[in-house]
């Protein structure tokens, strides 16, 4: 008898977090764990690049040796942000920003330009296109990022390339 009335009301009313998209998808907590999920002992950065891509519905389109590659379709000349192969924590860092970039577009209408995120060696061969600066992150050790404000930069970075 009851059964119909959950069905139909929201799911916040139940106590259910429904995922936002745009900005709002974008977080300090799924920073932190792809950070954590790229370095830790073992991991082939790679593989966690590519299974979080695709968890993000942007599955990696074109790999190759030293690199992995998803493309957003869009109208105009595609853009290309790249994040270096991850030695370090703050290379890490920049890797976890595009998997962020990639979060805040699901669900989401394509942005103005086609755009690649990659993860790529300094020797990778890399699609054409505009290369546009990631976010810069300097940190020796997983305790030195600022979280917080790693979100906020990546905020930036994915309304210049929404805009």
């Amino acid at each position: 008898m009851y059964l119909w009335m959950l069905i139909a009301c929201p799911a916040e009313r139940l106590g259910v977090e429904v995922p936002k998209g745009g900005l709002d998808a974008i977080s300090a907590e799924d920073l932190q764990r792809d950070v954590y999920a790229l370095t830790r002992d073992g991991a082939d950065p790679g593989q966690v690049f590519a299974n979080r891509l695709t968890q993000m519905h942007l599955p990696p389109r074109e790999t190759g040796d030293g690199r992995v590659c998803a493309r957003r379709d869009g109208a105009g000349a595609p853009r290309v942000v790249v994040a270096p192969w991850p030695t370090t924590v703050g290379e890490a860092a920049q890797v976890a920003v595009l998997v962020s970039v990639a979060k805040g577009w699901d669900g989401q209408p394509p942005p103005k330009r086609a755009t690649w995120l990659c993860m790529a060696k300094p020797d990778a061969v890399l699609p054409e296109g505009e290369r546009v600066a990631g976010v810069a992150v300097t940190a020796d050790r997983l305790e030195a990022i600022d979280y917080r404000r790693l979100r906020e930069d990546t905020r930036q970075l994915f309304q210049r390339l929404d805009g």
